[in-house]
């Protein structure tokens, strides 16, 4: 596997998808992980 340099993330509780995306859209990001009430994980891809 490939490595690169660490980068700041945030947790943030409560957040929907739709308004994660427009976040990670501001802020030009790649993608986001979002996960449900089960805990399931969700890569979002943005671009």
């Amino acid at each position: 596997m490939g490595s690169w340099p660490g980068e700041s993330s945030f947790l943030v509780l409560g957040l929907d998808a739709e308004r994660a995306a427009a976040l990670g859209n501001q802020y030009r990001q790649n993608a986001v992980l979002c996960c449900d009430e089960r805990a399931v994980p969700r890569l979002v891809l943005l671009r």
